[in-house]
């Protein structure tokens, strides 16, 4: 198996992709396994020490004069000689922030080539790629706009455009998220969106632009949806019973800040909006809030939670090592609080589960049947038969038993509510207090969450991404729900 591939330099991160070469002697392997990609070489220690992480001249030593074409072949002497790469071969290596030339010294830096390449959100589809950039206090790159040319095997891509970078003051916003799609309306319309999700550390906006596909430029932009909180990434996910449908669900960073449009609620952790006319499949000229969940309203551990004062949190306790010290005197992690806040998420293609990757609350699962099979008019009505906002059952820790049947009607809910067993519980004559303490035991457990006794610095459970068309053989699963979902962690 030989796969080509694109380098964006935007990516130069990911360009250099850690691999092996394939060189395995016929009759040295043996493959028992059907596996497509046959015998495999074994993994080694990546060799970092080796790798330079600035501009290379052509023998791929350390060179900040080096022209970009002897910076680019001495990267791919390195990669060969170091056994960085298996089953890719180099196409295109595209830069996307150029580099600036030191006049007093002859020296590059700033640029891609340099190591300094600050590439993130990537777009892609039909023959147009997306670039974003992630800015910040003074830098305000423009997101590259990129069409993918008749022979992509011979030719590179060619820089087009751009889209101006977000801003605030001097303050460039990081274009974390891009997303595009090609989708046709139920007219026979050919139609080309983005959407684009950036901000700082304490603010979040969407964009979504129609992007004409011959050219790749953008022909339309909608109004900027302030989200009054930190947006963070989002899912799109386009209707298969209703071509004109794409919905966005944004996550947010900063669960818990009041929410201005709505006074006295606070911004949703999941948020889903409409970005298309559901009946003529245009991109909306402003985005319509449809739904939300908020896992510390539905009785979930809270935003920023602190342990008690014996050390423990909600969910139990995190094993300590501060007591021993590493080779440099440092003592080692204890985590002194749990984040809990939602960090992505994935939907399935009938738009009925959403898989969440909620750092310290760990893993779960969401019904979103209600979103999937009502129409937006009725949702961002109201009239859908679901609650739009999760169903606020707990505040300041106590928990409103009255309230939890309730949890199975919101739009948004965790598939743990939707058990019978659990209904017909919270319909008994148990008492309040009970009927919290069984529901809150059932909460906890329907969650994955390794968070303690693991720490979890940064971040926890970062992604959820389920594996597609390997439904979980189990009776009853007539939906084809999957059988594995990716989890990623970023935690030390």
């Amino acid at each position: 198996m030989n796969m080509r591939r694109w380098s964006l330099s935007a990516l130069l991160t990911l360009s250099v992709t850690l691999l092996l070469p394939a060189r395995v002697l016929e009759g040295q392997c043996v493959d028992y396994s059907k596996d497509p990609a046959g015998c495999q070489p074994s993994t080694f220690d990546t060799p970092i020490a080796q790798m330079p992480s600035v501009r290379v001249n052509r023998q791929g030593a350390i060179d900040p004069t080096a022209s970009e074409a002897d910076a680019k072949a001495g990267a791919f002497a390195l990669e060969e000689k170091l056994h960085l790469f298996r089953n890719f071969e180099h196409l295109h290596w595209v830069i996307t922030v150029p580099s600036e030339k030191d006049p007093a010294t002859g020296a590059w830096r700033g640029g891609d080539l340099d190591g300094a390449g600050d590439g993130r959100g990537l777009g892609v589809a039909g023959n147009c790629i997306f670039v974003g950039h992630s800015n910040g206090p003074g830098v305000r790159h423009a997101i590259n706009i990129f069409k993918i040319q008749a022979d992509p095997a011979r030719q590179a891509p060619v820089q087009v455009g751009e889209i101006p970078a977000m801003a605030e003051g001097n303050q460039g916003f990081d274009d974390r998220e891009l997303r595009s799609l090609v989708y046709r309306t139920t007219r026979g319309e050919d139609r080309y969106l983005l959407v684009r999700n950036a901000g700082t550390n304490t603010i979040g906006r969407m964009e979504t632009y129609r992007i004409d596909p011959n050219t790749c430029l953008p022909s339309f932009k909608s109004e900027t949806i302030d989200f009054h909180s930190q947006s963070h990434e989002f899912f799109l996910w386009h209707d298969p019973a209703t071509a004109n449908r794409v919905l966005v669900y944004m996550t947010n960073w900063t669960g818990g800040l009041p929410d201005p449009e709505n006074p006295g609620l606070k911004v949703p952790d999941a948020i889903v909006m409409a970005v298309t006319d559901e009946q003529t499949g245009e991109v909306l000229a402003r985005p319509r809030m449809l739904a939300g969940f908020t896992l510390a309203e539905v009785g979930g551990p809270p935003i920023d939670e602190r342990p008690d004062a014996t050390g423990l949190f909600s969910d139990g306790r995190f094993l300590d090592f501060s007591d021993s010290k590493n080779g440099f005197g440092q003592a080692g992690n204890f985590q002194n609080r749990e984040q809990n806040r939602l960090h992505s998420l994935s939907v399935t293609p009938d738009g009925e589960r959403v898989y969440v990757a909620g750092t310290t609350a760990g893993f779960y699962v969401l019904n979103s049947e209600a979103i999937a099979h009502s129409t937006d008019a009725q949702l961002a009505a109201g009239t859908a038969g679901c609650n739009k906002r999760s169903t606020i059952v707990s505040a300041n820790g106590a928990i409103d038993a009255a309230k939890l049947p309730q949890l199975a009607a919101d739009c948004l809910h965790m598939v743990v509510n939707d058990d019978a067993g659990l209904k017909t519980f919270l319909a008994s004559t148990a008492s309040p207090e009970t009927k919290a303490n069984r529901s809150l035991v059932l909460l906890t457990r329907s969650r994955f969450d390794v968070y303690p006794p693991v720490n979890a610095s940064p971040t926890g459970t970062h992604s959820a991404v389920f594996v597609p068309d390997r439904p979980a053989r189990v009776r009853g699963n007539t939906k084809g729900r999957p059988a594995f979902v990716w989890l990623s962690a970023a935690a030390r």
